[in-house]
């Protein structure tokens, strides 16, 4: 089954979309706002969100005892 396998293929190939997600989303975070269609703010979302989620979780690692 294909459910919930969609990805954005924004017209290029796999090498310039990574590219362009890559650098999108650090224009992003360097810039903390960026002007693009909206087509290519979808697919950025999730890729800039597993960044936040994952600079969190390194933020406060947890305390052993």
């Amino acid at each position: 089954m294909r459910h919930r396998k969609h990805s954005h293929v924004l017209g290029v190939k796999t090498a310039h979309r990574r590219s362009l997600v890559a650098n999108l989303a650090s224009a992003l975070f360097t810039n903390a706002r960026i002007t693009t269609t909206l087509s290519r703010a979808k697919a950025i979302r999730p890729f800039a969100e597993q960044i936040i989620t994952y600079a969190k979780k390194a933020e406060h690692p947890p305390t052993s005892r």
